[in-house]
């Protein structure tokens, strides 16, 4: 499978938590994904849409952590 984004491609962080359980401690970064299909200014676009939603997972070690 191949997924293509658009080049102006931007995430922005909506949320990051530290969970602890009895077996692992984890962080959490949730990323909104938004496809910008303007110009290279720093403003926000009314042209921007939301493509989805990212979360990374990370062990203690800080190694990425595949849950299902």
């Amino acid at each position: 499978m191949k997924i293509t984004l658009p080049c102006t491609l931007e995430a922005e962080l909506v949320s990051s938590s530290l969970g602890v359980t009895h077996k692992e401690r984890f962080l959490q970064l949730k990323f909104l994904l938004i496809a910008d299909a303007v110009d290279n200014t720093k403003t926000t676009s009314s042209n921007a849409q939301k493509l989805g939603e990212l979360v990374l997972v990370y062990d203690e070690n800080l190694e990425f952590n595949e849950k299902s």
